[in-house]
């Protein structure tokens, strides 16, 4: 079962990969752009990294588990 307990997005803002603190577990996980369209889906592996390579430069938000965490890409 995936632990949610002060998860954090590192770094952030990212260039073309990220990956998340204090999160135990995998899970599913949303990307959203500022429209409110997923834009990136797919299943985050503990301690391994996220790429967003093929997301335009802006604000979106990472949806998994029961958080929302807002990032930047650069």
């Amino acid at each position: 079962m995936a632990e949610t307990h002060d998860v954090a997005l590192y770094p952030n803002p990212c260039q073309d990969q990220f990956r998340l603190a204090n999160f135990e577990g995998n899970a599913t996980y949303l990307i959203i752009n500022s429209l409110g369209q997923t834009v990136q889906q797919g299943m985050y592996v503990q301690d391994e990294f996220i790429t967003t390579n093929q997301l335009n430069s802006g604000i979106y938000f990472l949806k998994i588990k029961n958080k929302s965490m807002k990032l930047i890409k650069n």
